[in-house]
């Protein structure tokens, strides 16, 4: 690792752990041990190496998601893979990822106005997630408007997951986010299988 990766790596968890702009940039060279005339041959502003920070997070985020969806067959093995990588990450079971802190894309966002390359950054991290489960449902024949649907639900019962862990402690979060979506899946399934009366009214 290179000075500006050991940089980049350093601020990430300083940054998770203490915040963004509560971090002045002589404790972030401190933490690194690099001098002020490294970071700015790199960076050229301490915003500049927040983007590179939330990258960092994107990379290894994906490449340890990947990794454990990989392990099974996509369509509902997969989200249920999905839930149980939420799960160990929430309480801290994978030494293959970082230790739970709330999710660092949102934290960062709300440390910068909308239009930031920061919260830009973020923002496409975040749906690189719905495209990573829309890929995952393509196998269960869902119609293009379902599996949309199907994505961003998923989505936010995982995003939904992780706040409730966070603010309020709850570490069963992403077990009951889980069994959540199994029920929607099973939902959708029986919505659009084959012979479904569509005359029938869905009001009770």
């Amino acid at each position: 690792m290179d000075r500006k990766e050991h940089l980049i790596a350093t601020a990430l968890e300083t940054f998770r752990h203490q915040g963004i702009h509560a971090v002045g940039i002589n404790q972030l060279l401190s933490d690194a041990g690099v001098s002020k005339k490294t970071m700015y041959n790199h960076f050229e502003s301490k915003e500049e190496l927040v983007a590179a920070t939330v990258d960092l997070f994107d990379e290894r985020y994906f490449e340890w998601m990947e990794a454990r969806l990989g392990a099974v067959a996509s369509g509902e093995a997969a989200i249920k893979a999905f839930f149980d990588a939420l799960d160990d990450l929430i309480n801290s079971q994978d030494p293959a990822i970082h230790d739970f802190n709330g999710c660092y894309l949102v934290n960062a966002s709300a440390e910068f106005q909308e239009g930031h390359l920061v919260r830009e950054k973020c923002a496409a991290s975040k749906r690189k997630t719905v495209d990573l489960i829309r890929s995952h449902l393509t196998e269960l024949c869902f119609e293009a408007n379902v599996l949309e649907e199907a994505a961003d639900a998923i989505f936010m019962l995982s995003e939904g997951a992780v706040v409730q862990a966070y603010v309020m402690g709850d570490r069963s979060s992403a077990r009951a986010a889980g069994k959540a979506a199994t029920r929607l899946i099973n939902s959708w399934k029986a919505e659009t299988r084959p012979g479904r009366d569509t005359t029938r009214s869905n009001t009770f």
